[in-house]
C-alpha cells in the first residue's frame, strides 16, 4: 500500500484531460516506476521502503521563449541508459 501525494503546483493542474489511467513498472532493483495520469501527471520512483527516490512532473514549451507548461499524460514508461543509447545509435545507421 502506498499513498501518492501531490504538491500545490500539480494540484493547480487538476481538472484537465483524463481522470483515469496511469501505470506501475517494477524496476530491476525492485523499486517501482509510477506514472499518475492527469490531472496530476506526476511520475516518480519509489523504493520498497516507500521512500521516493525520484519525482518529476512533465513539462513542455511551445517554443524557446514561451513559458513551461504541464503536460497531461495517460501513462508513462521508462527505459535504461543502455536501451536509450541503442535506440539512438541504431537510428543513425538507418
Amino acid at each position: 500500500d502506498y499513498e501518492c501525494t501531490i504538491d500545490e503546483a500539480s494540484a493547480s493542474f487538476a481538472g484537465r484531460s483524463f481522470n483515469k489511467g496511469g501505470n506501475v513498472v517494477e524496476l530491476p532493483d525492485s523499486s517501482m516506476f509510477v506514472s499518475m495520469c492527469t490531472p496530476y501527471s506526476k511520475v516518480f520512483i519509489v523504493g520498497l521502503d516507500k521512500k521516493v527516490l525520484w519525482s518529476a512532473i512533465p513539462e513542455q514549451r511551445q517554443n524557446s521563449d514561451s513559458p513551461w507548461e504541464y503536460v497531461g499524460s495517460y501513462r508513462g514508461s521508462i527505459m535504461t541508459r543502455q536501451q536509450l543509447e541503442r535506440l539512438i545509435w541504431n537510428a543513425e545507421t538507418q
